[in-house]
Order: structure tokens, then sequence, then C-alpha cells
């Protein structure tokens, strides 16, 4: 039985280059990168070349590069970090142009030293009071002491789940609601800022529906909020923050979108190998330089005192070539030259994240965001003409991750649509991957307002590269079938 993977916003496969730049990592380079010995500075050296590659991808500093295993562990951190520094009074030093208002510059920044907040009992920098157990046990000197977070009602699972477990530790958190397709409204952010709110993450493009949210915009606000709260008449100790930052999971859009951090206006980013062709196991975030973050995990004081343990060398030099690869919309091909830091010995041109066409030799006919837009408009197009049939998400294609469909059909429940296709040998999905587990209804529909007769009926089809038109002409005859027979029963 051929196997069709329609199901890309869950995983994606491999790439083969990806493969081959790991394998001397896995069985002839496999020293530990805190090593001081020979294989420890060739395993230090090719994490530092990925940690360069990487953030040039995304126009970043290496530095501002921190290694994961996971988005969910990237979310974790860099929600859980912030809000604890804050919390904690281990506010940034670097304070650019009074109010961060210049956020979304790369320029250098001289270090200030601003009192601790007063509304809190640690001292500045105390380590050993960075656990969320010392902010439990904080008493409480009015109801928003800890803070406030604003995120929205359709975030990935990790970003939700740990927004959640701060409201139980008294953090007070705004949840945006969405229109029918799935946008923030920058007018509903701007009227659910506080002057205590601490953090604000938004997703670039939603995992389930495809929405691409607009950063930009969202940053815009928050920047000129960070002016006009630190320009009071009467400052509150609050003002003495250059808060609230601005986080994005863009673990679905990173080398399907542009993805550079100053154009989207972020202080925080999320990323994991594995959703672009490349190792599970494998992520990072960015943090722009001056954002405190207080580690989640301790025992070793690698990635900047921030993350401890080993770092995963293979998978991170995998998900440099894999970026490489799939942000260019290029093979690696030793023609290029040595290039600005490439991995291992195939360079590249250097890339701005800006989505430069003619920089890279490529017409937008050629690159792979076009033949994922032509396949979505096709697929599309097919599956609005069965009837009772329903699209979830943006009707303007322009505003949709490129590879993504959900679509809902009356009288079917997705569950039975996806078991029958992949008893097919067909692998779509009904929404996240994180929560495909449970029988509940995506939150993602229901904050929508899906109606109740399309809620339950939802089948998620992603693409990738690697789709063919004739895999979708497949998949269609198949699903036509399991539809007519399952509305006949």
């Amino acid at each position: 039985m051929k196997r069709i993977y329609l199901d890309n916003n869950a995983t994606t496969q491999v790439d083969e280059q990806v493969l081959e730049a790991m394998r001397p990592w896995q069985a002839e380079m496999y020293g530990n990168p805190s090593s001081l010995h020979f294989m420890g500075d060739e395993a230090r050296t090719a994490v530092e070349r990925a940690r360069a590659t990487l953030a040039g991808l995304i126009g970043a500093r290496p530095e501002e590069i921190i290694f994961t295993a996971s988005g969910t562990e990237g979310n974790n951190l860099c929600i859980n970090g912030v809000v604890e520094a804050c919390a904690l009074g281990n506010f940034p030093s670097p304070w650019p142009g009074g109010g961060w208002e210049g956020v979304g510059l790369q320029e250098e920044h001289q270090p200030q030293s601003h009192p601790p907040c007063q509304t809190y009992p640690f001292p500045l920098g105390k380590k050993e009071d960075s656990s969320s157990s010392k902010i439990a046990e904080a008493p409480a000197r009015h109801y928003k002491d800890r803070g406030h977070i604003i995120t929205s009602a359709i975030e990935h699972p990790s970003v939700l789940e740990t927004c959640r477990a701060l409201e139980k530790l008294s953090f007070e958190v705004t949840y945006l609601p969405v229109d029918t397709e799935g946008f923030v409204s920058p007018a509903d952010l701007e009227t659910a800022l506080q002057p205590d709110t601490i953090l604000v993450s938004i997703m670039h493009a939603n995992n389930e529906i495809g929405t691409i949210q607009p950063l930009a915009e969202l940053s815009a606000v928050i920047r000129r909020f960070r002016k006009e709260k630190q320009g009071a008449v009467s400052p509150t100790p609050y003002a003495l923050r250059p808060t609230p930052f601005f986080h994005s999971d863009l673990v679905q859009s990173f080398t399907k979108l542009p993805c550079h951090v100053d154009d989207l206006g972020l202080d925080l980013a999320t990323f994991s190998a594995h959703k672009f062709h490349g190792p599970k196991g494998a992520g990072f975030i960015y943090k722009r330089k001056g954002v405190a973050l207080t580690p989640q995990t301790h025992g070793g004081s690698h990635e900047q005192n921030l993350r401890a343990g080993t770092l995963n060398v293979p998978g991170i030099v995998g998900m440099a070539t894999a970026a490489e690869i799939n942000a260019f919309g290029l093979a690696p091909s030793p023609a290029r030259g040595e290039g600005w830091g490439g991995v291992g010995e195939v360079g590249w041109e250097r890339w701005d994240g800006r989505g430069g066409v003619g920089e890279v030799g490529l017409s937008r006919e050629e690159l792979p965001s076009h033949h994922l837009r032509e396949l979505q408009e096709y697929l599309l197009r097919e599956l609005l003409t069965i009837p009772s049939s329903h699209l979830n998400g943006p009707a303007d294609l322009a505003r949709r991750l490129p590879n993504n469909i959900n679509v809902s059909f009356a009288g079917i429940e997705g569950e039975h649509l996806l078991l029958a296709l992949s008893a097919h040998g067909i692998c779509v999905s009904t929404g996240s991957a994180c929560s495909a587990t449970s029988s509940e209804i995506s939150p993602v529909l229901r904050a929508i307002s899906c109606p109740p007769e399309y809620i339950e009926s939802n089948i998620r089809v992603s693409t990738s590269k690697h789709t063919t038109l004739d895999e979708l002409n497949t998949f269609l005859s198949v699903f036509r079938n399991i539809l007519a027979l399952q509305r006949h029963n």
C-alpha cells in the first residue's frame, strides 16, 4: 500500500541532506561540546556554526539563539522564564531610548541600572529565589502583585497550559478572543494591556487553521504602550520595567514565511526543527539581547546558564542544515562557495530572513512556498465542491499558511474520516498533534465560533515540498468515496 503523508503541520520528513550532515556527529565526531579536548572543540565549533547560521536566517545575533529540545520546551522557557525573572525583580538592564520603543532595532545597548520592582519581596538577581515554588510562597501584596500576561484563545497547548499553570500561582492571564477566521485584533490587545503586563504571547501562524497573525501591527501596539507607560506623569513602580515583552511561537511559520525578528518586532520566539524537515528533539529560541530569563532546568552552565544539559550536537547540526535548505529553497551545492557560515563543508549565500528572492537566484515560481500555495489552491477548490463542506480559518489564502487546509463536512465525525483514510494509507489529522489523543472538541474551532454542525467534522490536510499533484488526486478520489459511503450509512 502506497503511503501518502498529508500531515506536515504535525511533523515532516527529514531531508536526506540533513541525515548526511548529522551522521558524522553521531558515529565519528561524537565529542561533548563542553569537553576541553580536541573532540570537544570539534563539537563546540559545529554548535557555534549552527548557532550563527540560525541567527542569520532570522536576522538575530548568534548570542541571541538558545538551543532547546522542542517547541514545547521553548515556549515554556520563554514564558515561564521571562515571567519569573520579572516577578523576582530581575529586569533587563538595557532600556534603549527610554521605554524600549526601539524594540525591533539591532543597535548595541549600554547597560543602565534600574531599581528592583517595589512590589516584589525578592532582591534583584538573587539566584536562590529563581524558582516557581519561591514565587508561590511569596506573600501577595494585592491580587495583581505577580503581574499580568496576555495570550490568545487559539495558542498551541504548550502556551495555553503554561499560562493556566501561572494562573494557579496567582498571575493574571487575559485570553484575547479571535474573530471567525482566527485573527487577533490589535484594538483588543491595546484594550487588554495593563501597567503590570509582563508578557504578550501570540503565535505567528496557527497550527490547526493556518491563520497568520499580524505580528508587526501587534508589536506596534506594544511599543506604543511601553513608551506611554514610561512617560506617565505619575509613574507607578511598573513604569520602571521595560515591559511588556513580546513572544511568538514561530514553529509553524519558519521556512514557510519571512521570519525576520526585527520586522516582526519580537523579543522572544520559539522554533522546532521537525516542522521544517529537520530532526525531532531539536529546537531553539530567540531571546533579544537584554531580555532576562530565569532558567527552567538546573545542573549545568550550558546555553548562557539558561538551559542545563548536554547539547544534542547531531540534532543541532541537522536543524541548521534543514533551516538552510528550506529557508533558501535550495539543496546544498559546493559551487556556492564557503559563504558566511554554512554547516559542514557546504557553504551558502547569506539570506536576511526577509524573503530575498533575487539574492538566491530563484524566481518566485521556483520557491517552495509557491509550490505549496498552488497545491493549496487546487485542493481547497476541489474540497469545497463537496456538499455541506465548510472552510475553517482564513478564506484569503495570502493570510493563511501556504500548506494548510482545514475543512469540515457536516454529518460525519472528523475522527471517522481520519481513520478511514488511514486504512487506505493516507495520513491527515483533525487538529493539533499535541492534543490529538484527546476526544475533546478543538478549542481553536470553539474560539472561531465554528457552526455546531461542523465543529466535530473537520480534517486538516497539510502538504510539504514533497507532496505531488498525483498524491492529492489520489487523496481526493479516496476521500470522496469514503465520504459518500459514510453519509449513505
